[in-house]
Order: structure tokens, then C-alpha cells, then sequence
């Protein structure tokens, strides 16, 4: 592949058309079908864009691939490429990562799969903390990783995140409330 850059606008280009032609296709017996082109030439795009090291395209691609995949009701499809997306924005833009991850938290709280949740809060928390993000950002998503777990008796990932959730309290100053963390 000579130009990843060229390679991914054709990929749009031809998901652009699949996409505009998917609503007659569903009428005419096209099925299912016109969906999973339309999301598998998206994905190609977005890995072009990797490949070209475009990475705020490759994210907005993914979000159109989740978009598409979301549309069709095929829910686990969408939140693997909310995460592409937002690991794709990871190397550009920080808010749009968490943007991402934030509507994968959503359907993942939506369709019950609390473990995963819990994990991406913790995901959450420690991108934050490594880019020297807003602590109470970080003791919140600690906090809601150790309230997922819990209720999923996971015991031992739930005490790591509440013990973590306590660090980010105090290391935001609030002490107090760190301490009665700590007492649990």
C-alpha cells in the first residue's frame, strides 16, 4: 500500500456509498449485509489512518464505524470501535479519548456487563492520572471501578480501586474524606 492516506478516502468513498444505498438495500431483501460493508470498509479506513499516523482521522472514522455498527443494533461491534477510537485519540486529543470511553461506559452499563464497565473506569482513572488529569475526575472513575466490582463480587478488584479511589482523594486534598475511605 503506497499511500494509506489515498487507500483510506477510497474506503470512505465506497462506505459513503454502501451507507447511502443500506436503507434500499434493507427493503429490497439486502439484510444485514449492507451494514457489515459499510462498518468493515470504515474499519479499513481507520487502520489506514493509523497506518498514515493520522490518528484524529482514524478516531472519527471508528466513531463513524460505531455509529453504523450502533445503528444496526449490533451494540458489542460499536463499543470495540468506541475503543479503537479513542485509543486512536489518545495520541491527539485527551478529551476525545474520554469522550470515546465515555459512551462505551454507557452502553456497557446498558446492556448489564458491569465488569467491563468497572474496568473501563479504571482505564479511565489511571489515562487521567497518567496525563496529570483532574484528580477528582480520577477518584470518581477509582470510585465507580470499586462500586462495580463490588456489586459484581469481584471483592479483591473492588478493595484495589477503593484503596485507589482513597490515594486520589488525598492527593486532591481531601483528606478527610481519604481517611474515611481508608477506615472501611
Amino acid at each position: 500500500m503506497s499511500d494509506p492516506e489515498a487507500q483510506a478516502l477510497e474506503y470512505i468513498k465506497q462506505a459513503e456509498s454502501k451507507k447511502s444505498k443500506g436503507f434500499f438495500g434493507g427493503l429490497l431483501g439486502g439484510g444485514s449485509s449492507g451494514y457489515e460493508q459499510t462498518a468493515d470498509l470504515y474499519q479499513k479506513a481507520a487502520n489506514c489512518y493509523k497506518i498514515a499516523q493520522k490518528f484524529d482521522k482514524a478516531g472519527q472514522v471508528f466513531e463513524k464505524c460505531a455509529q453504523v455498527y450502533a445503528n444496526a443494533d449490533v451494540e458489542h461491534e460499536a463499543i470495540n470501535c468506541y475503543q479503537s477510537a479513542a485509543v486512536a485519540y489518545l495520541n491527539v486529543s485527551v478529551e476525545d479519548a474520554v469522550r470515546c470511553y465515555k459512551k462505551v461506559l454507557q452502553m456497557q452499563i446498558d446492556r448489564g456487563r458491569f465488569v467491563q464497565a468497572a474496568k473501563t473506569h479504571a482505564d479511565l482513572a489511571e489515562l487521567l492520572e497518567n496525563r496529570n488529569g483532574d484528580r477528582n475526575q480520577i477518584a470518581e472513575h477509582y470510585k465507580e471501578a470499586s462500586k462495580f466490582y463490588n456489586q459484581e463480587n469481584q471483592k479483591s478488584s473492588a478493595y484495589k480501586y477503593e484503596t485507589k479511589y482513597a490515594c486520589a482523594l488525598a492527593s486532591s486534598g481531601n483528606y478527610s474524606k481519604a481517611a474515611e475511605v481508608f477506615e472501611k
